[in-house]
C-alpha cells in the first residue's frame, strides 16, 4: 500500500478494518496462544498483529486509530509522508 499511496501532501491515505492484539493482557495473551490455531483455520488470519508497527515498517504513519470489540479489532487511517 505504502507503494501505491499517493503522499499525504496529495491527499492519501490508507483506510484499514484490521484484526489486532488486544491490550487487555488476558485477551492477548488467548489471542497469543491461540493465533495459529485461527490461522489455520480462518483463511490464514493472523488476529494477534501489531497493526502499528506493521504499518511504520511499511513506510506509513498512523494519524487515527481506534480500537473496538475488545481492542481485538482496529480502524486505522494511515499517509505516506513524502
Amino acid at each position: 500500500m505504502a507503494r501505491v499511496v499517493r503522499p499525504s501532501s496529495e491527499g492519501g491515505r490508507v483506510l484499514l478494518l484490521e484484526h489486532a492484539r488486544a491490550e487487555l493482557p488476558l485477551l492477548g495473551w488467548y489471542q497469543d496462544v491461540s493465533a495459529v490455531t485461527v490461522a489455520a483455520t480462518s483463511k490464514g488470519c493472523m488476529w494477534n498483529q501489531d497493526v502499528p508497527a506493521l504499518l511504520a515498517a511499511a513506510g506509513l504513519r498512523v494519524i487515527r486509530l481506534s480500537r473496538h470489540t475488545g481492542g481485538t479489532v482496529v480502524m486505522v487511517e494511515a499517509v505516506r509522508d513524502a
